[in-house]
């Protein structure tokens, strides 16, 4: 699991040469997350289909409170 960006990418091209053709992002677990650019820029970089998540901390994630989860409601 990356917490960056650059190394989201890295990790994405490592999983497409071992055959998968879907990748999850964890957005958890980005150290440092600036939503409107970040997100296009992965969606950019992947060679892959993106499933994006924000895991809680309830189900083993880092997200406590982080606003992720409002990320798709705000107008």
């Amino acid at each position: 699991m990356a917490d960056s960006i650059d190394k989201m990418g890295i990790e994405t091209c490592k999983v497409q040469d071992w055959g998968s053709d879907l990748v999850e992002i964890r957005l958890d677990s980005l150290q440092d997350f600036n939503p409107l650019e970040d997100l296009k820029t992965i969606i950019q970089k992947s060679p892959l289909a993106t499933l994006f998540t924000c895991r809680p901390k309830w189900e083993g994630g880092q997200c406590g409170g982080c606003g992720l989860f409002s990320l798709g409601t705000r107008s």
